[in-house]
């Protein structure tokens, strides 16, 4: 939230990153139904979810780190 540049970029990189996970936790949510496990399918969704989340925050803050500088200014040709 440095700048409205970084707060674009990040808003859109979080969203793809978020539909994409989304995606994975829908799959392996679908996948339970049919496939039933031993262990509580309830509980292995919600700690996807979870893991889900903290990979999501290391990815985006990752990018974020190669496109900007501390100062929110971008760092040299890179585009989104």
């Amino acid at each position: 939230m440095k700048n409205k540049d970084v707060w674009n970029v990040a808003q859109k990189y979080g969203g793809i990153s978020m539909m994409i996970l989304g995606l994975i936790n829908a799959i392996i949510g679908i996948w339970s139904i049919f496939k039933p496990l031993i262990i509580n399918n309830r509980k292995i969704q919600e700690l996807f979810l979870l893991i889900s989340v903290i990979v999501m925050i290391i990815v985006d803050e990752i990018h974020l780190r190669k496109v900007f500088n501390k100062d929110g200014s971008r760092k040299g040709n890179i585009i989104n």
